[in-house]
């Protein structure tokens, strides 16, 4: 009954027409950080990524007036999706408790060393599944009601952390919630788009791949700032391959500043058919290698 009251209320939000479909996306571009919706709006990138909060880390969410602004701005129309990752919990997000610093709930684990900000989260617990979609103040459900047009689902790849700590099927857990999520959105609102960062190494699965409308994949062709061994992406490649042929619209995140590997990137994805896009780490800034024309 609660999921249904939720849904009822976004009906007026499924209504909306989008003035650019997915499948003809052409390029797409991601920042996370310090964002100008004006600035991005005058771009003619057809997908845009960006964080949930216009305000990051503070929490405040863009509103339909953000959202519709950017959609139709002077750039051209966009497709705008929202970053969520729904593998780790991150200190810096509206949801975070203080005295989950000293008293932890059973579903978070211990922090991420890589990350500053994120800690380990039992994914497939109730609890913490609760603060991502259910409720009018849930993560996903906010973003749906501020008008996104999909969500970047990151942080697919937490499954591993939980391997290496003996949960055995803690890949199967990551399949059925990314197809929890996928089938809880679609019933808020059809339109909504799911992308899944990372991840490509589950498409065999068929739920994964049916709950997914597009798979972005990191790091593919650089790492470290050097570029990786042709027999090293190629394996990257046949999956991502396998995702193109079946029809998901498949796109390229890479991180340098540099034109030369730029250049490398894109002339390579775009032979393969992907969608490249090359931005600084930490995506805090939007790049000017590559922009559309």
């Amino acid at each position: 009954m609660r999921l249904l009251l939720a849904a009822a209320a976004l009906l007026p939000l499924a209504q909306e027409k989008q003035e650019i479909a997915l499948k003809d996306v052409k390029d797409f571009c991601a920042q996370f950080d310090a964002v100008d919706l004006r600035t991005l709006g005058e771009t003619k990138y057809d997908l845009v990524v960006i964080d949930h909060s216009r305000d990051h880390p503070n929490g405040a969410t863009y509103v339909p007036a953000d959202y519709d602004g950017l959609r139709k701005s002077k750039g051209g129309p966009k497709l705008v999706f929202a970053h969520l990752s729904i593998g780790v919990a991150q200190s810096s997000r509206y949801y975070w408790k203080k005295e989950w610093n000293t008293a932890p709930p059973a579903w978070l684990g211990t922090k991420d060393p890589d990350r500053t900000v994120s800690f380990h989260v039992k994914y497939w617990e109730a609890a913490y599944q609760a603060l991502i979609l259910g409720d009018k103040e849930a993560y996903l459900d906010r973003l749906i009601a501020a008008g996104f047009d999909g969500v970047a689902l990151d942080a697919v790849g937490a499954y591993r952390h939980w391997q290496g700590q003996g949960v055995q099927d803690a890949q199967a857990k990551m399949i059925a919630w990314i197809d929890a999520i996928g089938t809880y959105v679609r019933r808020q609102r059809a339109t909504f788009q799911v992308l899944a960062i990372g991840g490509q190494e589950l498409l065999s699965d068929g739920r994964y791949f049916a709950a997914i409308n597009a798979i972005c994949c990191r790091s593919v062709y650089l790492s470290k700032g050097a570029k990786r061994p042709e027999e090293e992406f190629k394996k990257t490649e046949a999956l991502l391959d396998h995702a193109l042929k079946e029809g998901k619209k498949t796109f390229v995140l890479e991180y340098t500043e540099a034109q030369a590997d730029a250049d490398f990137v894109f002339t390579r994805a775009k032979e393969k058919g992907y969608i490249p896009y090359c931005g600084p780490s930490g995506l805090s800034k939007l790049s000017r290698l590559h922009e559309p024309e």
